[in-house]
């Protein structure tokens, strides 16, 4: 080792530059392998913590309407325990959530808390998913009037006194019941789906269960399943139970126009990257391994960047290889030498690159949202493995080149050996195949960066400025308050126009089948039950038409004790609603019918104005478009949503938040700008895109320190040829046309590569987009260009110095 050391430090002391290039090539390749790597185990590990997560599969439910699909991550209460009738032995368990508010009565006060999460198990729901007790054990289940809080939970809910043996009163649909703290659990890693932070056993009487029996689907099913033969057997035996279910008519109608629901069972692990629609995370698999694919190919562009710089570096050193030999050493020992070099600076380099990761991974969270730390009980082991890769797959073929030095021919020779065209031929493919890379790259990012600019600045089909919405999670729990909320923002001058709505991309989601014709295919379509202002306070764009109001009894929906009675015969729909109903325009489709509702009770509807449509996700996830529905009774589980004068918004939601704890007591005050809707929708593209800016900036820096070595290298083995030239007649102009364009054509070869593969790549990603951008040539010329005047600026001074020397003093060089 003391030798292995020694050689390292003579030769990093004797080539300071080539050194210095090689570490901070391998460090920037190392650092972003590494934190790409913690990010690719974080989304990879989520829920992968539970003992049985392997074997854990989530039955889920397609529904099927005309070409459309929507996904349900909750089936029907009753599916399980009758597919545990059919299958004994069968390990499955429910989780049915549901908002309520609690009551914490204490010797001074009841503190009222809404809105809280509470989720009811199966008493078996431990044995699949063994959370950690503080507290208590999963046997208190067994007991119907036990709870079981997090940490979290329990520290909102009782402060720094012990949780455990607290009573709580839980109201649900006006029903009250008091439960017992009976166990306590650590919190719940970040990347969990089975977020439960108060957990009761499912109610054994139907009327007390949250699920609602076949009328509802509410319940997330899990079984353990793990061999094909028992998936295969649970999903038929699911299948059976919901034909002989009272839901049987609405899985198979015979008639093309009909609904259709499917089951599917999903692996736990892969829950997260579920479809739109499902009660998941949503992440995106395609980026996941797009940003692995950046930190993989970052460490191999540092790999190169070694092997390039070495087998340059190597045609100095080939007198040493000779006397070497002729004192003795044999082929494989002067390997195993230059390979303990390569060693002792790949360590260096993974040192520096493990620096650079502790500096990045909390940018990168705090850029992407994840909950990435850096770990150095997995780290340490993966660079380790990193090291010893690194050495023995860059280190190699210089070593063995190194090595295989012949010590007569070096010896007898005036001049240092040269490896002839082949050899720069080799390098300058290497230096190619790296700015391909960076090339590709640098267009992804141009485009990710570019949508994410075009969604910022999307028309998105209403006045955004001024408006602001008051919603929470549980809005029943706003229901109670609606009118008292109200009143006080219409008393207040700043507040230009109020409206109450419920359904569409906020609120409640209420969905429907709707068709133009019998027999057409349908589409699903969201409901937006409406007040009179609605239209006013959005400030949607009529395109045409006119739109509903109460002094016409067709165009009002009347509902009574939350149903509605009287349905309106007259809707506002949206564009996309019209053309998927076949209408070549707007205009088109005024006075025109359409059917409502499941096929075999659907009711035919009059379209009386359209307006644009309302876009305010990031046009991934698509969303059955919206039909509006004017009512005029309290509209149940909606938001509020206002409008206030230019500038006023702050001194508006500054005044309602004071008045809020007597308005609203205990609901949470959770007004949203939509300018900050609109903000959150798109910081998933934002920061898809810095985070692809990052990776460019690495790739192009590692391929730019490169080409300064092998431009530093060139400088050295052609300053005789330089010398010539010019005692020739050459002018410094035509030597420097001569050296760029030695650089410069590998990078516009590697455009040839790298276009193809980037349209490729941000054509299919486009594509999920219903609002994207056109895939013009100008960012592929465009990152040419810049990558080229890269590479003119890091390779000019060198260049320029070898260019301008005397030839005089060139041609004494050797």
């Amino acid at each position: 080792m003391r030798t292995m050391m020694s050689d390292f430090w003579r030769l990093a002391v004797r080539y300071r530059l080539y050194t210095a290039l090689n570490v901070i090539g391998l460090g920037l390749g190392v650092a972003t392998f590494l934190t790409l790597a913690l990010v690719a185990r974080y989304e990879l590990g989520w829920d992968g913590f539970y003992r049985q997560s392997a074997s854990i599969y989530e039955l889920q439910a397609d529904f099927v309407i005309g070409n459309g699909t929507f996904h349900m991550a909750e089936i029907h209460d009753p599916v399980l325990p009758a597919v545990e009738s059919r299958m004994p032995g069968l390990q499955g368990t429910r989780l049915e959530q549901i908002s309520a508010d609690l009551v914490v009565p204490s010797e001074t006060s009841r503190t009222v808390h809404y809105d809280q999460t509470i989720s009811f198990v199966d008493p078996n729901f431990f044995d699949l998913f063994d959370l950690k007790f503080t507290a208590g054990s999963p046997a208190v289940l067994a007991s119907p009037e036990n709870i079981i809080l997090s940490a979290t939970m329990a520290r909102q809910l009782f402060g720094e006194k012990s949780a455990l043996g607290q009573t709580m009163e839980v109201t649900r649909h006006g029903k009250t019941s008091v439960y017992r703290v009976a166990g306590l659990l650590q919190d719940h890693p970040a990347n969990t789906t089975i977020t439960t932070d108060l957990i009761a056993a499912i109610p054994k009487t139907a009327a007390d269960r949250p699920c609602d029996g076949w009328n509802t689907m509410c319940a997330q099913t899990y079984a353990v399943l793990p061999t094909a033969a028992l998936r295969q057997s649970f999903l038929h035996s699911a299948h059976d139970v919901l034909m002989a279910s009272p839901m049987s008519r609405a899985i198979e109608q015979k008639d093309p126009g009909g609904e259709k629901m499917t089951l599917k069972i999903v692996p736990l692990p892969l829950v997260h990257f579920g479809s739109d629609g499902v009660a998941n995370d949503g992440a995106s698999r395609s980026v996941l391994f797009a940003l692995a694919a950046i930190g993989t190919l970052s460490l191999l562009a540092g790999a190169v960047n070694y092997v390039n710089l070495a087998t340059a570096q190597s045609l100095g050193r080939a007198r040493e290889v000779a006397i070497r030999k002729v004192l003795g050493a044999s082929h494989t020992r002067l390997m195993i030498r230059f390979l303990g070099e390569t060693l002792v600076l790949t360590t260096l380099a993974a040192m520096m690159g493990l620096v650079l990761t502790e500096i990045a991974v909390p940018t990168v969270a705090s850029l992407s949202g994840w909950a990435v730390a850096l770990d150095y009980g997995w780290t340490l082991p993966l660079l380790c493995g990193v090291i010893v890769v690194l050495t023995l797959g860059a280190g190699f073929y210089p070593a063995f080149m190194l090595s295989s030095f012949s010590p007569a021919p070096v010896l007898a020779s005036a001049h240092l050996p040269t490896q002839g065209r082949f050899g720069a031929r080799i390098r300058l493919f290497l230096v190619g195949l790296q700015f391909a890379f960076a090339v590709t790259l640098g267009i992804c990012t141009l485009v990710v960066n570019a949508q994410a600019l075009h969604l910022r600045h999307l028309d998105r089909g209403m006045t955004i400025p001024g408006l602001a919405i008051i919603a929470t999670e549980n809005l029943n729990a706003l229901d109670r308050q609606q009118n008292a909320i109200v009143n006080a923002l219409r008393a207040m001058p700043e507040v230009t126009d109020l409206s109450v709505s419920a359904g569409g991309t906020l609120g409640r989601y209420d969905v429907g089948s709707v068709h133009r014709t019998p027999g057409q295919k349908a589409f699903m379509a969201q409901t937006v039950a409406h007040d009179e202002a609605f239209f006013r306070t959005f400030r949607l764009h009529l395109l045409a038409g006119r739109l509903t109001t109460s002094e016409r009894a067709t165009d009002v929906t009347h509902t009574k004790n939350g149903d509605p009675s009287v349905l309106a015969q007259n809707f506002v729909l949206s564009r996309e609603a019209t053309r998927k109903l076949g209408f070549s325009s707007p205009q088109a489709a005024l006075g025109q019918t359409f059917m409502f509702g499941d096929s075999h009770i659907a009711e035919k509807r009059t379209i009386v104005g359209v307006v644009e449509d309302v876009i305010l996700n990031s046009g991934q996830d698509t969303l059955p478009p919206p039909i509006y529905e004017l009512e005029t009774t309290q509209i149940e589980q909606g938001i509020i949503a206002f409008r206030t004068a230019p500038g006023a918004m702050p001194r508006v939601l500054s005044t309602l938040h004071k008045a809020w704890p007597t308005l609203a007591p205990g609901v949470p005050f959770e007004p949203q700008t939509m300018t900050e809707i609109i903000a959150e929708s798109t910081r998933g593209d934002i920061a898809r895109g810095h985070l692809f800016s990052i990776g460019a900036s690495v790739a192009i820096a590692i391929a730019c320190l490169g080409l300064y070595g092998l431009a530093a290298f060139n400088a050295e083995r052609r300053m005789h040829e330089v010398g010539i030239r010019k005692t020739l007649g050459a002018t410094t102009a035509q030597i420097m046309r001569l050296l760029l364009l030695q650089f410069l054509r590998p990078v516009l070869y590697a455009s040839l590569i790298a276009w193809p593969l980037a349209w490729v790549f941000m054509r299919n990603w486009l594509t999920g987009f219903d609002n994207r951008i056109a895939l013009t040539p100008l960012y592929f010329v465009l990152t040419t260009l810049l990558a080229a005047a890269l590479c003119a600026l890091t390779i000019f001074g060198r260049t320029f110095g070898l260019a301008r020397a005397e030839p005089a003093r060139a041609l004494r060089a050797e």
